[in-house]
Parts: structure tokens; sequence; C-alpha cells
């Protein structure tokens, strides 16, 4: 059998593919610029695993951006470790990554500021336009969910922070029982946003 180099191909493959996916939906579905760009629904509710303390969120992109990506929340030793990569990241930027109160659609104040997006510098087979960010936050992982509601949000740059080009919603202890019946019983479908 011949061995290939997979692992970096196969995580490019689908983050091309998902990218894909997020530019049909968005020429398909989009609509005026409104002050508040409306959520793109290219994904799943997020996935909560209790067994590893672990929660996966997708990151949506907002209005035209086309920046997609994924944050990961996971406990370790009593604190909430946040990693989260993002696709179509422009090369000498940083955007800043935060946790907010409220939802993708009604953002709130400031809850937990989150290191800055960066350029990925892994030089291996993986895309050089992804922005990588890895914070350690000094708040226990059920601490974290007991908030309500909260949100992963992606910024344009330090100085345009007042605009958003991609965010999740994070399943906190009142709406993670809501996800998992939303996801067992039509996991293509996400509730309407007003």
């Amino acid at each position: 059998m011949r061995k290939t180099s997979t692992q970096g191909s196969t995580g490019l493959l689908i983050i091309i593919i998902f990218a894909a996916l997020v530019v049909l939906g968005g020429l398909l579905f989009s609509t005026g610029k409104e002050e508040q760009p409306p959520v793109t629904d290219i994904a799943t509710p997020p996935q909560v695993t209790t067994e590893s303390r672990k929660m996966n969120i997708p990151l949506r992109s907002l209005g035209d951006s086309l920046q997609i990506g994924e944050a990961v929340l996971r406990e370790i030793e009593g604190k909430t470790s946040v990693t989260a990569i993002v696709s179509k990241f422009v090369a000498n930027t940083e955007q800043p990554l935060q946790i907010l109160k409220g939802s993708c659609t009604s953002q709130g104040e400031l809850a937990y500021a989150l290191t800055n997006l960066q350029q990925n510098q892994n030089t291996g087979t993986e895309a050089t336009d992804l922005g990588v960010s890895d914070t350690l936050l000094d708040v226990s992982y059920d601490e974290l969910l007991a908030r309500e509601p909260l949100a992963i949000t992606v910024r344009k740059t330090a100085e345009e922070g007042h605009i958003s080009v991609a965010c999740g919603e994070i399943a906190t202890a009142s709406t993670t029982t809501q996800v998992e019946i939303t996801a067992s019983t039509t996991a293509t479908t996400t509730p309407a946003v007003h």
C-alpha cells in the first residue's frame, strides 16, 4: 500500500469544501445589507460532548465576509481553553476574537476577551490564509456554560472592532438540552432568527 500525507490534505480539503458551500449559500440566499448582518446558515447546532468536556462551535459568516471557521471549548484543569480557526484571514492583520453576552443577531457587551486571530504559522501542507487563536480563560467550563446566552464573534480588525465578520453561539446550560433535542430531531434545520 502506498502511504500518503492525508492528514493535512484532508483537513485543507474539508475547509475548502466548507468555504465553497458558504460561498454558494451566500450567493443563493444573500439579502440587502443591514446594520447587523444576517447569519449565514451553514452548519448544524453546536455539538456538546459530555464525556470529554468539549464543545465544537461553528463560526458562521456574517454579511459578505465569507469568513467561516470553528471554535472549540475544552475543560483543562479547572479552566476553559478556547481554540479557534477561521478561513479567509488577511495576512499581516490581527482580528479580535471575543465572547460576548447575547447571540449572533443580538450582540451584547464583552464577557471575555480572547487572543486575537493571527496568521497560521504552520509552513507544512496546511493553508496559510487561516487565522488561529488559542486562549486559556481563568473560568471553569461549568461557570462559562452557566452564563447565558453567549456568542463567540470575530471582528473585522482592531480598528473596525464594531464590525463582526463571523459568529457562533455557545450552547449554555439552558440551551444545551434544546440543542441536543434539535440535533436529534432535525439535524439540518436551524431555528429562525428574528
